[in-house]
């Protein structure tokens, strides 16, 4: 078994307490089933079951995404940390903070947001990284 970092396990633990207090939403639906794109840009949002600011992120953040135009351009992909094989993707660095949402043009990492901002933050950050 591996060992996880100390920042998602955090997360885990925060993810009990925090679900406890939020009001169930629908998760946002992947409209291309997780399948990852060698040929063009996208977004991956890697995630954990329990994380209380992947849920906030798919809350507050990811239905604005989805509805606005640059969606269509460069689809969100939604990937478990636990699930994935993450040395099959061509990350620069590990995933250290959930939710981390990686840019990738050409099935390589351009850049990376870590962490729950909120969606203006998000918004502003994902502008410059897909310019």
């Amino acid at each position: 078994m591996r060992s996880l970092p100390l920042s998602i396990i955090a997360c885990a633990i925060i993810a009990g307490i925090t679900a406890a207090l939020l009001l169930p939403v629908r998760a946002a639906q992947n409209p291309t089933n997780g399948h990852i794109s060698k040929t063009s840009a996208e977004l991956l949002v890697f995630e954990a079951k329990g994380c209380g600011y992947c849920f906030i992120f798919r809350r507050d953040v990811v239905p604005g995404y989805l509805r606005s135009p640059r969606a269509r351009d460069v689809p969100m992909r939604f990937i478990n940390v636990h699930r994935a094989d993450l040395k099959r993707l061509q990350l620069r660095q590990p995933l250290s903070i959930l939710p981390t949402v990686v840019f990738m043009e050409n099935g390589r990492e351009v850049d990376r947001i870590t962490g729950y901002m909120g969606p203006e933050p998000f918004f502003h950050m994902v502008s410059r990284l897909v310019k």
